[in-house]
């Protein structure tokens, strides 16, 4: 484990053990491999198609989730014997991942939003809060789009 700042952020640093991505198209697949080079120890990829994940079938240190066939809490559980990851990063843009965002999460982790949905999200604060995820760090990104709007 070694620290890293996420979204490449001077104010949050981390020591990331686990880190859980979603979405496995071209940006959520340099996550990951950003986390396995910035020190995670287990990488967990989650997708609907079953063909990017099989791109980290032969990695050893990246356990892949197909959410069509499982839960990724579930196995996020199971890899971490219940503990919860150390990051997530959301690179899939899909609204519904946020309904179980922070059961992911373990207390003091750090959810760091890459992906962005088209329409607004609504997240449950107290959720987070009595889901085991206590003083957890939500970071964004800036849209480069909206710096020259």
């Amino acid at each position: 484990m070694i620290p890293c700042s996420p979204a490449g952020s001077p104010r949050i640093r981390l020591v990331i053990d686990v880190a859980v991505v979603v979405g496995a198209g071209t940006i959520g697949a340099m996550t990951a491999l950003a986390a396995l080079a910035g020190g995670a120890s287990r990488v967990i990829l989650a997708d609907v198609i079953g063909e990017k994940l099989a791109l980290f079938a032969g990695n050893p240190a990246v356990t892949t989730v197909n959410v069509r066939e499982q839960r990724l809490a579930e196995v996020v559980r199971d890899v971490t014997t219940g503990w919860g990851a150390d990051v997530v990063f959301e690179a899939s843009g899909n609204a519904k991942v946020y309904d179980e965002l922070f059961d992911l999460l373990c207390p003091g982790g750090c959810a760091v939003l890459v992906g962005m949905p088209v329409d607004r999200v609504p997240l449950d604060v107290a959720a987070a809060r009595l889901g085991g995820a206590r003083d957890l760090t939500l970071q964004g990104n800036l849209d480069p789009a909206l710096l020259f709007a």
